[in-house]
């Protein structure tokens, strides 16, 4: 799955289940236990939590790069560049103007 997605360019979102082992949630729904330390779901809660992060940091970096994606089409339009020649040529012209100010 990960190959599938270093080549990927646009999100995708699926319907894959979340790893939840099946017995676990139906001993729960069936079945209470009353000692408070079988009851902690915090090492599930834990999970899904990471698992949350990791997405969305994977979605917010995917955001970012296709603003910054888009900012530099828009330079190369706007300026007409056509080769890699002239690109290093307004590079270099943007860079000194960002020092001097």
């Amino acid at each position: 799955m990960r190959k599938l997605d270093c080549h990927r360019f646009k999100p995708e979102y699926d319907r894959e289940p979340v790893l939840v082992e099946r017995t676990e949630v139906d001993q729960i729904v069936a079945t209470p236990k009353w000692n408070k330390l079988v009851n902690s779901h915090f090492a599930l809660s834990r999970v899904l939590i990471n698992t949350f992060t990791r997405v969305s940091n994977v979605v917010l970096v995917r955001n970012r790069a296709e603003k910054r994606l888009n900012q530099i089409k828009a330079f190369i339009e706007k300026n007409k560049i056509k080769n890699r020649h002239d690109m290093i040529i307004y590079v270099e012209m943007e860079n000194k103007l960002a020092h001097k100010n």
